[in-house]
């Protein structure tokens, strides 16, 4: 029973950290409240490439975020719209977990021991790995980014805190995943004739 309550515990500090990183995000001017109107660019701030939310659909998200209609979010307010059944939040936490899929796999590529660490090495191989060149003083700017050494390695979630950073190498090893997986999807997308997103094998 002891075990059970840890175990909870831990899932809603889990949760709640999950939340605050996200609002974190979304609160672009760092003033712990998020601004109404910063709804309108959220695509753009949380990076989510293949969404799109409609004007109404922004306009019905404030109404619903901004409870007591001052025009500005608390984490508290945030976190009970996040655990609503609102469309826009389950349109936005789709995105999100495509994102999150997404980055997982090139983790899985560049984490070749997987160790669920990256060391120096790998993430030098990073570059080779999605044919871009990074320079010696760009893989340390990196690894500075990540608050990673030579023996200390970097993990997922600092990983991915990296990734969607502003960082300008970030943009650059981003850039190029989207290229490969752009490239990919249009060779998929000419071999499947019947268009039904199944490939047939002879």
């Amino acid at each position: 029973e002891e075990s059970n309550r840890s175990t909870d515990h831990q899932a809603i500090e889990d949760k709640v950290r999950k939340e605050k990183t996200l609002f974190n995000r979304i609160d672009a001017d760092g003033s712990g409240e998020i601004e109404v109107e910063e709804l309108n660019t959220i695509v753009q701030i949380l990076d989510l490439q293949d969404t799109d939310f409609s004007k109404h659909e922004l306009e019905e998200a404030k109404e619903e975020m901004d409870v007591n209609g001052d025009g500005s979010v608390d984490f508290e307010e945030f976190a009970n719209w996040w655990d609503s059944n609102s469309p826009f939040v389950i349109k936005l936490k789709k995105a999100i977990k495509r994102q999150d899929e997404a980055i997982r796999e090139v983790w899985n590529k560049i984490d070749v021991d997987h160790d669920n660490s990256l060391d120096h090495t790998e993430i030098t191989n990073m570059a080779a790995l999605l044919e871009i060149k990074l320079t010696e003083q760009e893989v340390n700017i990196a690894m500075d980014e990540m608050g990673a050494t030579e023996t200390i390695g970097v993990s997922f979630e600092v990983f991915t805190n990296w990734w969607l950073s502003a960082s300008k190498i970030a943009a650059k090893v981003k850039a190029a995943a989207r290229s490969k997986d752009l490239v990919g999807t249009k060779m998929f997308k000419r071999m499947d004739r019947n268009l039904n997103g199944h490939l047939l094998v002879d």
